[in-house]
């Protein structure tokens, strides 16, 4: 799995049981997609891409919120997207 996230540009589908950790294959896949838009001197260019991270639990969402330090999206944002 970590090959696939991390290498290629393809679809993935992960079916595993609770406790897995399917939510680093989903951490593995948003690396790969921010470092093809990295730029000069470490820079991303975030203009070029969005992720939507989608989780039946909301503990699982907010893990992910957390790490981004993202907490919330005004309307104003979510209409821009």
């Amino acid at each position: 799995m970590v090959k696939a996230a991390l290498k290629f540009n393809e679809n993935m589908f992960l079916c595993a049981l609770t406790d897995a950790d399917k939510i680093n294959v989903a951490l593995l896949c948003i690396l790969h997609e921010i470092g093809k838009h990295v730029m000069f001197y470490d820079t991303i260019n975030v203009n070029k891409f969005k992720m939507i991270y989608t989780a039946l639990m909301r503990s699982l969402v907010q893990d992910v919120v957390e790490l981004n330090d993202d907490h919330q999206l005004s309307h104003e944002q979510i209409n821009e997207t």
